[in-house]
């Protein structure tokens, strides 16, 4: 099987929003996601 890669965030300037929020969104929810995506797959695969 191959795995999904979370994609590397590419600093976007988006008005309401601090960098900080974006790289806590990006580095924590968006990969968790990630990773929980990976496991469903797996377990579905066996």
């Amino acid at each position: 099987m191959t795995e999904i890669v979370a994609k590397k965030l590419k600093k976007p300037q988006l008005e309401g929003f601090s960098e900080r929020q974006l790289e806590e969104h990006h580095g924590i929810l968006y990969k968790g996601y990630v990773n929980k995506l990976n496991e469903r797959l797996a377990k579905l695969i066996r």
